[in-house]
């Protein structure tokens, strides 16, 4: 039984407890204080069904968390292709949304003892290249294994990494298959030049996932999975009211899984196992409430508030432009204008730029 479920059997047993300690208050210190001692016998319930849980089945990192339709969809979709095909797959969506989480969950599915390869530059495709070499030479097992080879952004893959993915889709010694990302559909890529015909027509899968304000009943499991996955070992997740749940549903999440995952992640790291609740919700609460900004009466330099967003956004996201742009509901490509308009693009270098030069 799951932890939610185990929690629910006892709520009858909660509120006929706490109703009867009502009826025998008489101050409003004895109110404060059975309030207290309620919220923490549900917060160790919590505990304690989780315990009970994890105990019977491990914690899956890469599943794929969420009980609407389009979710349901995507991971009948994901063990389709897990068990009949290794043929590549393009997955399609915003940033954020969860592509190589997504792209890892099939890579599990498919190769669970299989090599796990990612490709962002010419150089770590010959690295690659090298690493398919020697399993070919090796035995027959290694080679058997698999390996999954991610691109992220494949429209913006340079024209030789996108060379040896062609050629390396005609390997039959070693077990691989080639899923890459995209905010862009095949046909649309193809349209606009980002993508050499001999790739484009080695793809014959697309999966598209779903933004999260398009699945706001999926917002409660996630924030419950994401909790899980950032709880230390041995330590039980931090656990959410219903009221902060309903709150955190409410918001559109333009960052999707990505804004999701890293407020789950700070309030874990604050709260640890204990109970959140609305008025615990920090950072996005006014975003969170629907609060907007109020113009003084002074009024303000439009230009000079923009780059003072985008400093505080990247100095927050360090430096990581795609996490700075989740924090201001922005693309990567959105926020690299704004930041060439600004002529903060010579004194701003990415994290993922850092990256990609030391390799």
């Amino acid at each position: 039984m799951k932890p939610l479920d185990l929690l629910l059997d006892r709520r009858a047993e909660f509120l006929a407890a706490f109703e009867s300690s009502l009826s025998q208050l008489h101050s409003p210190a004895e109110l404060q204080r059975e309030l207290h001692e309620f919220f923490a016998e549900i917060a160790e319930a919590a505990r304690s069904a989780s315990s009970a849980s994890a105990s019977l089945r491990g914690h899956d990192e890469n599943a794929l968390v969420g009980v609407s339709a389009a979710m349901v969809s995507l991971r009948s979709r994901v063990g389709q292709l897990a068990s009949r095909s290794r043929a590549p797959v393009l997955l399609i969506g915003e940033r954020g949304v969860g592509k190589r989480h997504c792209a890892q969950a099939l890579h599990q599915a498919t190769y669970p003892d299989g090599r796990w390869f990612e490709v962002d530059s010419p150089e770590r495709t010959r690295e690659l290249e090298k690493v398919v070499a020697t399993l070919r030479r090796g035995s027959s097992a290694a080679a058997g294994a698999g390996m999954t080879i991610y691109v992220d952004e494949l429209g913006e893959a340079a024209p030789e990494v996108q060379k040896h993915l062609t050629r390396l889709l005609d390997e039959h010694a070693v077990s691989l298959r080639v899923v890459a990302s995209s905010t862009s559909a095949l046909k649309e890529l193809s349209r606009a030049g980002k993508l050499q015909k001999e790739l484009l027509f080695r793809f014959s899968n697309e999966l598209k996932l779903p933004p999260l304000r398009e699945r706001p009943q999926d917002i409660a499991p996630l924030s419950l999975h994401f909790a899980q996955n950032a709880a230390a070992l041995g330590v039980a997740p931090t656990a959410f009211t219903p009221a902060a749940l309903e709150l955190l549903s409410g918001y559109s999440w333009p960052g999707n899984l990505s804004e999701l995952k890293d407020l789950i992640g700070r309030l874990s790291k604050e709260f640890g196992p204990s109970l959140v609740d609305v008025g615990e919700l920090p950072a996005l609460g006014e975003r969170l409430s629907g609060v907007t900004f109020r113009l003084p009466s002074c009024g303000v330099d439009l230009a000079e508030l923009e780059r003072q967003l985008l400093m505080q956004a990247l100095a927050l996201a360090g430096n990581n432009q795609t996490q700075a742009a989740s924090l201001l509901g922005l693309t990567r490509d959105q926020i690299r204008y704004r930041m060439g308009k600004l002529e903060l693009l010579e004194s701003t270098v990415s994290s993922e730029e850092r990256g990609s030069r030391r390799r």
